[in-house]
Protein backbone atom coordinates (compact mmCIF):
# COMPACT_ATOMS: atom_id res chain seq x y z
CA UNK A 1 0.00 0.00 0.00
CA UNK A 2 1.14 3.42 -0.86
CA UNK A 3 2.38 5.10 2.31
CA UNK A 4 4.20 8.36 3.02
CA UNK A 5 7.17 8.51 5.34
CA UNK A 6 5.61 11.42 7.14
CA UNK A 7 8.09 12.21 9.86
CA UNK A 8 11.86 12.26 9.89
CA UNK A 9 11.69 10.74 13.33
CA UNK A 10 9.88 7.65 12.05
CA UNK A 11 13.05 6.24 10.53
CA UNK A 12 14.70 6.38 13.91
CA UNK A 13 11.96 4.38 15.59
CA UNK A 14 12.09 0.62 15.67
CA UNK A 15 8.97 -1.49 15.95
CA UNK A 16 10.39 -3.07 19.05
CA UNK A 17 10.98 0.24 20.80
CA UNK A 18 9.33 -0.10 24.22
CA UNK A 19 6.71 2.49 25.03
CA UNK A 20 6.22 3.56 28.63
CA UNK A 21 3.26 1.89 30.27
CA UNK A 22 1.02 4.76 31.26
CA UNK A 23 -1.13 2.48 33.37
CA UNK A 24 1.82 1.96 35.69
CA UNK A 25 2.66 5.67 35.82
CA UNK A 26 1.98 7.37 39.13
CA UNK A 27 -1.37 9.09 39.10
CA UNK A 28 -1.42 12.87 39.56
CA UNK A 29 -2.93 14.46 42.60
CA UNK A 30 -6.60 15.39 42.68
CA UNK A 31 -5.76 18.48 40.60
CA UNK A 32 -2.66 17.87 38.51
CA UNK A 33 -0.44 20.29 36.64
CA UNK A 34 -2.22 19.22 33.46
CA UNK A 35 -5.53 20.48 34.77
CA UNK A 36 -6.95 16.96 35.02
CA UNK A 37 -9.17 16.58 38.10
CA UNK A 38 -9.54 13.10 39.50
CA UNK A 39 -12.92 12.24 40.92
CA UNK A 40 -13.07 11.08 44.49
CA UNK A 41 -14.31 7.59 45.37
CA UNK A 42 -17.91 7.34 46.40
CA UNK A 43 -16.90 5.67 49.61
CA UNK A 44 -13.81 6.38 51.61
CA UNK A 45 -12.76 2.77 51.66
CA UNK A 46 -13.03 -0.12 49.24
CA UNK A 47 -13.91 -3.52 50.60
CA UNK A 48 -11.15 -6.15 50.27
CA UNK A 49 -13.33 -8.32 48.06
CA UNK A 50 -13.95 -5.48 45.67
CA UNK A 51 -10.25 -4.62 45.67
CA UNK A 52 -9.40 -8.15 44.62
CA UNK A 53 -12.02 -7.99 41.87
CA UNK A 54 -10.57 -4.73 40.61
CA UNK A 55 -7.10 -6.25 40.45
CA UNK A 56 -8.46 -9.11 38.35
CA UNK A 57 -10.22 -6.68 36.02
CA UNK A 58 -7.11 -4.53 35.69
CA UNK A 59 -4.72 -7.44 35.01
CA UNK A 60 -5.30 -7.64 31.22
CA UNK A 61 -4.60 -3.92 30.91
CA UNK A 62 -1.48 -4.13 33.05
CA UNK A 63 -0.14 -6.81 30.74
CA UNK A 64 -0.31 -4.46 27.77
CA UNK A 65 2.95 -2.70 26.93
CA UNK A 66 1.04 0.47 25.98
CA UNK A 67 -2.07 1.90 27.58
CA UNK A 68 -4.74 2.99 25.07
CA UNK A 69 -4.95 6.76 25.01
CA UNK A 70 -8.01 8.10 26.68
CA UNK A 71 -8.41 4.92 28.71
CA UNK A 72 -9.34 5.28 32.35
CA UNK A 73 -8.51 3.77 35.69
CA UNK A 74 -11.34 2.53 37.84
CA UNK A 75 -10.94 4.06 41.29
CA UNK A 76 -13.65 2.96 43.64
CA UNK A 77 -16.82 3.65 41.69
CA UNK A 78 -15.50 6.40 39.41
CA UNK A 79 -13.36 6.80 36.28
CA UNK A 80 -10.25 9.01 36.13
CA UNK A 81 -8.83 10.05 32.71
CA UNK A 82 -5.12 9.64 32.08
CA UNK A 83 -2.58 10.53 29.35
CA UNK A 84 -2.97 14.30 29.55
CA UNK A 85 0.64 15.17 30.35
CA UNK A 86 2.85 16.32 27.48
CA UNK A 87 5.25 13.41 27.80
CA UNK A 88 2.37 10.95 27.72
CA UNK A 89 0.98 12.54 24.55
CA UNK A 90 4.42 12.21 22.95
CA UNK A 91 4.39 8.53 23.85
CA UNK A 92 1.06 8.17 22.10
CA UNK A 93 2.46 9.63 18.87
CA UNK A 94 5.39 7.22 19.13
CA UNK A 95 2.93 4.39 19.55
CA UNK A 96 1.05 5.45 16.41
CA UNK A 97 4.32 5.91 14.50
CA UNK A 98 5.35 2.39 15.43
CA UNK A 99 1.98 1.04 14.27
CA UNK A 100 2.39 2.76 10.89
CA UNK A 101 5.93 1.46 10.46
CA UNK A 102 4.58 -2.05 11.00
CA UNK A 103 1.86 -1.41 8.41
CA UNK A 104 -0.99 -1.39 10.92
CA UNK A 105 -2.71 1.80 9.75
CA UNK A 106 -6.01 0.76 11.32
CA UNK A 107 -4.33 0.67 14.74
CA UNK A 108 -2.73 4.07 14.09
CA UNK A 109 -6.15 5.51 13.22
CA UNK A 110 -7.58 4.09 16.42
CA UNK A 111 -4.78 5.62 18.48
CA UNK A 112 -5.22 9.07 16.93
CA UNK A 113 -9.00 8.90 17.33
CA UNK A 114 -8.70 8.03 21.02
CA UNK A 115 -6.17 10.81 21.51
CA UNK A 116 -8.53 13.35 19.94
CA UNK A 117 -11.40 12.22 22.15
CA UNK A 118 -9.20 12.50 25.22
CA UNK A 119 -7.83 15.96 24.39
CA UNK A 120 -11.24 17.33 23.44
CA UNK A 121 -12.39 16.55 26.95
CA UNK A 122 -9.37 17.89 28.77
CA UNK A 123 -7.45 20.40 26.63
CA UNK A 124 -9.11 21.62 23.43
CA UNK A 125 -6.35 24.19 22.89
CA UNK A 126 -3.59 21.60 22.79
CA UNK A 127 -1.76 21.90 19.42
CA UNK A 128 -1.29 18.11 19.45
CA UNK A 129 -5.01 17.88 18.73
CA UNK A 130 -4.38 19.43 15.31
CA UNK A 131 -1.47 17.04 14.68
CA UNK A 132 -3.68 14.04 15.37
CA UNK A 133 -6.37 15.37 13.03
CA UNK A 134 -3.82 16.03 10.29
CA UNK A 135 -2.54 12.48 10.58
CA UNK A 136 -6.03 11.00 10.48
CA UNK A 137 -6.75 12.97 7.30
CA UNK A 138 -3.51 11.72 5.77
CA UNK A 139 -4.26 8.08 6.61
CA UNK A 140 -7.74 8.34 5.11
CA UNK A 141 -6.30 9.76 1.90
CA UNK A 142 -3.68 7.03 1.69
CA UNK A 143 -6.54 4.53 1.81
CA UNK A 144 -8.46 6.47 -0.89
CA UNK A 145 -11.10 7.50 1.66
CA UNK A 146 -11.29 11.01 0.30
CA UNK A 147 -14.65 11.93 1.80
CA UNK A 148 -13.51 10.93 5.28
CA UNK A 149 -10.40 13.10 5.02
CA UNK A 150 -12.20 16.24 3.83
CA UNK A 151 -13.83 17.27 7.15
CA UNK A 152 -10.51 16.99 8.98
CA UNK A 153 -8.74 19.06 6.34
CA UNK A 154 -11.43 21.74 6.40
CA UNK A 155 -11.27 21.97 10.17
CA UNK A 156 -7.49 22.26 10.15
CA UNK A 157 -7.55 25.19 7.74
CA UNK A 158 -10.40 27.01 9.50
CA UNK A 159 -9.54 26.41 13.15
CA UNK A 160 -5.80 26.31 13.69
CA UNK A 161 -4.42 29.47 12.09
CA UNK A 162 -3.41 31.00 15.41
CA UNK A 163 -2.05 27.78 16.91
CA UNK A 164 -0.03 26.60 13.94
CA UNK A 165 3.18 28.35 15.00
CA UNK A 166 2.98 26.78 18.46
CA UNK A 167 4.03 23.36 17.21
CA UNK A 168 6.70 23.02 14.47
CA UNK A 169 5.85 19.31 14.25
CA UNK A 170 2.35 20.28 13.17
CA UNK A 171 3.92 22.03 10.17
CA UNK A 172 5.61 18.76 9.20
CA UNK A 173 2.35 16.82 9.47
CA UNK A 174 0.49 19.43 7.43
CA UNK A 175 3.14 19.35 4.73
CA UNK A 176 2.83 15.57 4.57
CA UNK A 177 -0.93 15.96 4.20
CA UNK A 178 -0.36 18.43 1.36
CA UNK A 179 1.91 15.94 -0.39
CA UNK A 180 -0.66 13.15 -0.13
CA UNK A 181 -3.33 15.35 -1.73
CA UNK A 182 -1.03 15.54 -4.77
CA UNK A 183 -1.55 11.79 -5.12
CA UNK A 184 -4.91 12.63 -6.69
CA UNK A 185 -3.53 15.00 -9.34
CA UNK A 186 -4.42 12.52 -12.11
CA UNK A 187 -7.93 11.82 -10.81
CA UNK A 188 -10.09 13.75 -13.25
CA UNK A 189 -13.02 13.86 -10.83
CA UNK A 190 -11.03 15.29 -7.93
CA UNK A 191 -7.82 16.69 -9.37
CA UNK A 192 -8.72 20.37 -9.10
CA UNK A 193 -10.13 20.11 -5.58
CA UNK A 194 -7.14 18.12 -4.34
CA UNK A 195 -4.61 20.45 -5.94
CA UNK A 196 -6.36 23.44 -4.39
CA UNK A 197 -6.37 21.78 -0.97
CA UNK A 198 -2.67 20.98 -1.26
CA UNK A 199 -2.00 24.61 -2.19
CA UNK A 200 -4.10 25.99 0.68
CA UNK A 201 -2.29 23.81 3.19
CA UNK A 202 1.13 24.96 1.98
CA UNK A 203 0.03 28.60 2.00
CA UNK A 204 -1.32 28.00 5.49
CA UNK A 205 2.11 26.71 6.57
CA UNK A 206 4.05 29.54 4.96
CA UNK A 207 3.03 31.98 2.24
CA UNK A 208 6.58 31.58 0.92
CA UNK A 209 6.64 27.80 1.11
CA UNK A 210 9.49 26.51 -1.09
CA UNK A 211 7.20 24.03 -2.84
CA UNK A 212 4.50 26.50 -3.85
CA UNK A 213 5.81 26.64 -7.45
CA UNK A 214 5.18 22.90 -7.70
CA UNK A 215 1.53 23.47 -6.78
CA UNK A 216 1.25 26.30 -9.29
CA UNK A 217 2.70 24.15 -12.08
CA UNK A 218 0.33 21.29 -11.33
CA UNK A 219 -2.67 23.62 -11.23
CA UNK A 220 -1.54 25.16 -14.51
CA UNK A 221 -1.31 21.71 -16.12
CA UNK A 222 -4.72 20.79 -14.69
CA UNK A 223 -6.36 23.87 -16.18
CA UNK A 224 -4.56 23.34 -19.50
CA UNK A 225 -6.04 19.83 -19.69
CA UNK A 226 -9.44 21.44 -19.19
CA UNK A 227 -8.66 23.94 -21.99
CA UNK A 228 -8.93 26.85 -19.58
CA UNK A 229 -5.98 28.74 -21.04
CA UNK A 230 -6.32 31.99 -19.02
CA UNK A 231 -6.31 30.04 -15.74
CA UNK A 232 -3.38 27.92 -16.90
CA UNK A 233 -1.41 31.08 -17.78
CA UNK A 234 -2.30 32.65 -14.43
CA UNK A 235 -0.99 29.70 -12.40
CA UNK A 236 2.26 29.29 -14.31
CA UNK A 237 2.84 33.05 -14.01
CA UNK A 238 2.76 32.64 -10.23
CA UNK A 239 5.45 29.97 -10.44
CA UNK A 240 7.54 32.16 -12.73
CA UNK A 241 7.34 35.08 -10.29
CA UNK A 242 8.87 32.89 -7.58
CA UNK A 243 11.43 31.39 -10.00
CA UNK A 244 12.78 34.88 -10.70
CA UNK A 245 13.80 35.22 -7.04
CA UNK A 246 16.09 32.17 -7.20
CA UNK A 247 19.89 32.50 -7.38
CA UNK A 248 21.55 32.11 -10.76
CA UNK A 249 22.47 28.45 -10.27
CA UNK A 250 18.77 27.55 -9.98
CA UNK A 251 17.47 29.49 -12.97
CA UNK A 252 16.96 26.34 -15.02
CA UNK A 253 13.59 26.09 -13.26
CA UNK A 254 12.72 29.56 -14.60
CA UNK A 255 13.71 28.48 -18.12
CA UNK A 256 11.49 25.42 -17.75
CA UNK A 257 8.46 27.38 -16.53
CA UNK A 258 8.83 30.07 -19.20
CA UNK A 259 8.85 27.25 -21.73
CA UNK A 260 5.61 25.91 -20.20
CA UNK A 261 4.11 29.38 -20.43
CA UNK A 262 5.05 29.63 -24.09
CA UNK A 263 3.59 26.18 -24.79
CA UNK A 264 0.26 27.23 -23.24
CA UNK A 265 0.22 30.31 -25.46
CA UNK A 266 0.84 28.09 -28.49
CA UNK A 267 -2.11 25.88 -27.58
CA UNK A 268 -4.19 29.04 -27.25
CA UNK A 269 -2.84 30.06 -30.71
CA UNK A 270 -1.40 33.25 -29.29
CA UNK A 271 1.92 33.01 -31.11
CA UNK A 272 3.19 36.50 -30.34
CA UNK A 273 2.77 35.93 -26.61
CA UNK A 274 4.41 32.52 -26.99
CA UNK A 275 7.32 34.11 -28.84
CA UNK A 276 7.87 36.55 -25.96
CA UNK A 277 7.95 33.67 -23.46
CA UNK A 278 10.47 31.70 -25.48
CA UNK A 279 12.70 34.74 -26.05
CA UNK A 280 12.69 35.33 -22.29
CA UNK A 281 13.39 31.65 -21.65
CA UNK A 282 16.23 31.66 -24.18
CA UNK A 283 17.88 34.74 -22.70
CA UNK A 284 17.73 33.37 -19.16
CA UNK A 285 19.02 30.01 -20.33
CA UNK A 286 22.06 31.47 -22.07
CA UNK A 287 22.90 33.80 -19.17
CA UNK A 288 22.62 31.14 -16.49
CA UNK A 289 24.58 28.47 -18.33
CA UNK A 290 21.74 26.00 -18.74
CA UNK A 291 22.32 22.74 -20.57
CA UNK A 292 22.57 22.83 -24.36
CA UNK A 293 19.51 20.67 -24.83
CA UNK A 294 17.38 23.08 -22.77
CA UNK A 295 18.62 26.05 -24.81
CA UNK A 296 18.12 24.02 -28.00
CA UNK A 297 14.53 23.35 -26.98
CA UNK A 298 13.98 27.11 -26.60
CA UNK A 299 15.29 27.70 -30.12
CA UNK A 300 13.02 24.94 -31.42
CA UNK A 301 9.87 26.44 -29.88
CA UNK A 302 10.83 29.96 -30.87
CA UNK A 303 11.31 28.81 -34.46
CA UNK A 304 7.83 27.30 -34.44
CA UNK A 305 6.26 30.56 -33.20
CA UNK A 306 8.01 32.49 -35.97
CA UNK A 307 6.95 29.93 -38.57
CA UNK A 308 3.32 30.26 -37.50
CA UNK A 309 3.63 34.02 -38.00
CA UNK A 310 4.99 33.34 -41.54
CA UNK A 311 8.42 34.66 -40.61
CA UNK A 312 10.05 31.72 -42.32
CA UNK A 313 13.62 33.00 -42.63
CA UNK A 314 13.81 33.84 -38.91
CA UNK A 315 12.26 30.49 -38.09
CA UNK A 316 14.89 28.74 -40.20
CA UNK A 317 17.70 30.53 -38.33
CA UNK A 318 16.33 29.39 -34.98
CA UNK A 319 15.83 25.84 -36.19
CA UNK A 320 19.47 25.67 -37.26
CA UNK A 321 20.62 26.96 -33.87
CA UNK A 322 18.40 24.36 -32.23
CA UNK A 323 19.97 21.62 -34.34
CA UNK A 324 23.43 22.65 -33.12
CA UNK A 325 22.39 22.58 -29.45
CA UNK A 326 20.48 19.31 -29.70
CA UNK A 327 23.32 17.48 -31.44
CA UNK A 328 24.45 15.69 -28.27
CA UNK A 329 21.18 15.62 -26.32
CA UNK A 330 20.41 12.55 -24.13
CA UNK A 331 18.79 9.52 -25.68
CA UNK A 332 15.50 10.19 -23.90
CA UNK A 333 15.29 13.55 -25.70
CA UNK A 334 15.86 12.22 -29.21
CA UNK A 335 12.21 12.98 -29.94
CA UNK A 336 13.21 16.66 -29.99
CA UNK A 337 15.44 15.99 -32.98
CA UNK A 338 12.56 14.27 -34.79
CA UNK A 339 10.25 17.15 -33.98
CA UNK A 340 12.87 19.62 -35.18
CA UNK A 341 13.27 17.75 -38.47
CA UNK A 342 9.50 17.86 -39.04
CA UNK A 343 9.36 21.58 -38.27
CA UNK A 344 12.27 22.39 -40.58
CA UNK A 345 10.61 20.47 -43.40
CA UNK A 346 7.28 22.19 -42.78
CA UNK A 347 8.95 25.60 -42.63
CA UNK A 348 10.63 25.04 -45.98
CA UNK A 349 7.38 23.91 -47.59
CA UNK A 350 5.49 26.92 -46.30
CA UNK A 351 8.28 29.30 -47.32
CA UNK A 352 8.32 27.95 -50.88
CA UNK A 353 4.54 28.13 -51.06
CA UNK A 354 4.64 31.72 -49.81
CA UNK A 355 7.19 32.67 -52.48
CA UNK A 356 5.02 31.13 -55.19
CA UNK A 357 1.98 33.00 -53.96
CA UNK A 358 3.91 36.25 -53.86
CA UNK A 359 5.20 35.62 -57.40
CA UNK A 360 1.67 35.07 -58.69
CA UNK A 361 0.55 38.25 -56.99
CA UNK A 362 3.23 40.32 -58.69
CA UNK A 363 2.44 38.81 -62.06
Amino acid sequence: MYRVEHNRCLSLLKPSTPIPNTLNSPLPSSESSTGCKLAKPVSGRIAPGISALLLVLAAPFAAESIAPIGSTLFLGCTWAPICQAADQVKDVFKQADSAEIQGDEAEALKIYTNLIESLQKSDQNNPKLARAEARIARLHLLNNQYDKATPFCDKLLKTYHERAAEDPELMVDLDDLSNVYLKFKDDKTRDLDCLNRSLKIREFINHRHPHLPENYRLLSACMLNKNDFPAAINWIAKAIAIDRTYPRQKLDRLVHDLTIQGTIHIKAKNFKAAQASFVDSLNVGKQSGCSDWLVGQCYLHLGYCLMMQKRFDEADENYKLSLTKLKDCPAKLQYLKLLLADHMKENELQRNQSRKNNGKGKA
